[in-house]
């Protein structure tokens, strides 16, 4: 509660706010980032919007994420770790923290002093810290990024859906123009 601003705080003795507590306290960048991996290359939403993605409600107590101006991700139940169970645990796991201080953002982390929205070059290095440990094992993911997880997800639909250019550009969430000039290589 240090970090929400909760009252009242428990009265629980011999309780230290250690690294090992913190780190079940609300969100913190390297889960964001986890999280973010999965959603994009699920949902194949940009990185920098999904960076900024706030939480609305529908009025009735229902949270939903709005992605865009465009669109938004409903969330469903499921049994595996997919785009929609860490959209759910964000929105959980930051759901005290939106509370307490009024703000809206999904990705509402804390850091040791506080609660903040990181900027997305947080994001970035998180993932490439992520990145560089795995590419110890497997050295062909050296140079992997949100960005060309996104568009390798693209390519891969695009050939297996023998060319649909309309299906890969639902998933990229551009024009069929955008997709082919942008994403589709020659």
């Amino acid at each position: 509660d240090q970090f929400t601003g909760q009252q009242p705080r428990p009265k629980i003795f011999d309780l230290h706010l250690t690294d090992e507590v913190r780190a079940h306290l609300a969100l913190t960048v390297a889960v964001a980032s986890a999280m973010q991996v999965i959603i994009i290359e699920e949902l194949g939403i940009n990185p920098y919007s999904l960076y900024k993605v706030k939480v609305s409600t529908d009025g009735r107590g229902h949270e939903f994420v709005q992605v865009t101006d465009n669109g938004s991700v409903r969330i469903k139940a499921s049994n595996k770790i997919n785009a929609a169970v860490c959209l759910q645990m964000a929105l959980n796991m930051t759901e005290r923290c939106r509370a307490s201080t009024q703000q809206n953002d999904l990705w509402l982390c804390k850091t040791t002093q506080s609660l903040v929205r990181p900027k997305p070059e947080s994001f970035q290095n998180e993932f490439n810290q992520m990145r560089d440990h795995v590419a110890l094992k497997y050295p062909g993911l050296k140079f992997a990024s949100l960005k060309k997880i996104r568009t390798s997800k693209g390519v891969w639909i695009y050939l297996t859906s023998n060319g649909n250019a309309l299906k890969t550009a639902a998933y990229l969430r551009n024009t069929v123009k955008t997709t082919l000039h942008r994403d589709i290589p020659p």
